[in-house]
């Protein structure tokens, strides 16, 4: 019988196409009446789907009413400096976090959540689980945080993997 091998040889090593971690900077309080944008994906063609959202309290907020949401935005080359927002809360919603307690907290209600559980993908642009990295109109991950804050920090970890190829 003939046959046709197409067994790829170059794919048997690890290159990263495994789930990873990648932490945010610290933001907070400091970024009451700004737009933290906390990960930024430049790389066109690269395709990541988000595993899971952590959304980590260091410091435990005050002052006002404290909120944290968690989600996609664009911005544009080159000045990479206005944010347009995409979906604020695709990753991490609000009432996820208990942002006046320190602690851990992972995404429970966002779509990017549902539609991990679900198997599913975004088809050709970012958003919910899935991230296409591009050069000119860049993806990016930010926070919004509310207003009027005195106190707290906190971290966003993300676990990402690239499809392999892209």
């Amino acid at each position: 019988m003939a046959v046709n091998n197409l067994r790829r040889t170059d794919m048997r090593s690890n290159v990263l196409e495994t789930p990873y971690w990648i932490t945010s900077a610290e933001h907070g309080f400091l970024d009451t009446g700004d737009t933290p944008i906390l990960f930024e994906f430049s790389e066109a063609g690269k395709i990541y789907i988000v595993h899971h959202a952590i959304c980590e309290v260091t410091t435990l907020f005050a002052g006002g009413t404290p909120l944290l949401d968690y989600g996609f935005g664009t911005v544009t080359a080159p000045d990479l400096n206005v944010l347009t927002p995409v979906d604020a809360d695709d990753l991490i919603k609000q009432g996820d976090i208990t942002a006046t307690t320190a602690g851990v907290y992972g995404w429970a209600t966002s779509d990017g959540y549902t539609a991990w559980a679900a198997g599913t993908v975004t088809a050709a642009t970012t958003g919910a689980n899935t991230i296409h990295g591009a050069a000119t109109t860049c993806p990016v991950v930010y926070a919004t945080v509310s207003a009027s804050l005195t106190v707290g920090v906190a971290k966003l970890h993300l676990l990402i993997s690239e499809v392999p190829g892209t």
